[in-house]
């Protein structure tokens, strides 16, 4: 990205500024040009050069450095307060998903992949660098404030609570014997290299007569989360392309009682695309009124399945169809923020230069991620969701979890439910606000 921030862009960045503290009451001090002569002042400088990946101050990656010193900001002998680098710009990159609009770099299956992204290269997925971006200038307006006699006022997004969990699962499976998922798992335990391994596998695969369906899950995953007052969001699949949408069907009477039970106990249901619905209109459009006849509420958050998620397209479609929200803006690969900011916010679509007014709720853990893609164990898993609750909590943010329900068996995951409830305990000690789609009123989003 090499021009200047255009003023739509600019005012895009200040607009989710505002809801960290009173920017109103500072803005008329701004300066974007140097030609301005009001005084007090606080200049915001402008880059017209492409991002840069190779400066750090304080450890922390200077996008778009315009100075050599190593700081931030300063005051001149007037108490005019400069920023030396320019950090909206900076902001604007990682928050409306530049990177990934510019590039046609796709994995196998369409999606944007990590290895591609600035956030791969500089190893920063779990550090929100548009939160510190935005609390270097918070730090910095109430400085200048202080010096200029006016009033800064930080704001909260969840009330008396320093964070918010937002609690997910997605319902790919329902049945752990069907014969597509015992022939799935037969091709997964041929992979294994040794013979007697092997032939254990398999064979646990196709003595199954008798077994409990360890994916119908649904009574003791509410159970586990009403005992800590938890209210979750919980999407649901349609069937599509065989092997790779749903297992099951959304017309079963049994699904529909589920659906009903999930609704009667408090909890959200949202839609969950098919795999084809990331660009096709027709597809997308059947998701949601298959969903929503489901459900006995309106459906108002959507996932991707796969998160397959093309951006803006995919958005724009949510948003044609009465999705308010989304929570598929997030790396399979690695656990952390795809944009760089642990809050909810409001995509920019970069063809119409424009706020788009769908909500994302960022997706930042992923069971299939810490189990399969990042190959980590328990305790792995643990520290890193543990590490960006604390990222959360510092800068008030927003820990979205994402768990599926065919992950929480003990069959394939010996040990699971424990862990889980493990999990849950440890971010419920942090006193988080317990986020549904349904709970957003009065909320400064």
């Amino acid at each position: 990205m090499k021009d200047k921030l255009n003023t739509e862009q600019r005012e895009y960045v200040l607009y989710h500024l505002s809801r960290h503290f009173n920017l109103p009451a500072f803005s008329s001090f701004f300066l974007f040009e140097k030609n301005d002569t009001r005084a007090p002042f606080v200049f915001f400088p402008s880059s017209n050069k492409p991002h840069n990946e190779n400066r750090r101050i304080e450890d922390i990656p200077v996008l778009y450095p315009l100075a050599s010193e190593d700081r931030f900001f300063h005051f001149d002998s007037n108490n005019n307060l400069i920023f030396d680098h320019d950090l909206l710009k900076g902001a604007f990159y990682l928050l409306s998903g530049y990177q990934e609009w510019q590039t046609g770099e796709r994995d196998a299956r369409g999606r944007f992949p990590f290895t591609a992204s600035i956030h791969y290269r500089l190893n920063i997925a779990e550090m929100p660098l548009v939160n510190i971006y935005f609390d270097i200038i918070s730090r910095a307006l109430e400085l200048f404030a202080k010096k200029h006699g006016l009033v800064f006022q930080k704001k909260s997004f969840w009330g008396n609570h320093p964070f918010a969990l937002f609690l997910t699962h997605d319902i790919d499976r329902v049945d752990r014997w069907i014969s597509a998922e015992v022939k799935r798992r037969i091709k997964i335990a041929q992979k294994h290299r040794g013979l007697r391994q092997k032939l254990s596998a398999i064979f646990h695969e196709l003595n199954f007569f008798g077994r409990n369906n360890s994916f119908w899950n649904f009574d003791r995953m509410m159970a586990v989360e009403d005992a800590l007052n938890i209210k979750s969001t919980w999407f649901f699949l349609p069937g599509g392309i065989k092997h790779i949408d749903a297992y099951y069907d959304l017309k079963e009477e049994r699904i529909k009682k589920l659906a009903r039970k999930i609704a009667d106990n408090g909890h959200h249901i949202g839609a969950h695309g098919v795999y084809n619905s990331m660009t096709d209109p027709a597809e997308m459009r059947r998701t949601l009124r298959e969903v929503r006849q489901l459900s006995p509420a309106d459906v108002i958050i959507s996932r991707q399945h796969w998160l397959r998620f093309r951006y803006p397209d995919t958005l724009k479609l949510l948003a044609e169809n009465r999705i308010e929200m989304d929570s598929s803006w997030g790396f399979a690969e690695h656990c952390g923020w795809r944009n760089s900011y642990c809050h909810p916010f409001h995509p920019f679509d970069l063809n119409q230069n424009r706020m788009l007014p769908i909500l994302e709720i960022p997706l930042n853990a992923m069971d299939v991620t810490f189990m399969e893609y990042m190959g980590l164990d328990e305790k792995g898993t643990r520290e890193h969701i543990m590490k960006m609750v604390h990222v959360c909590k510092k800068y008030g943010g927003i820990f979205t979890l994402l768990w599926h329900n065919n992950h929480l068996n003990e069959e394939d995951h010996p040990g699971v439910w424990d862990f889980y409830k493990t999990i849950l305990d440890d971010i419920i000690r942090e006193n988080p606000y317990i986020f549904t789609p349904g709970a957003m009123k009065g909320l400064p989003l």
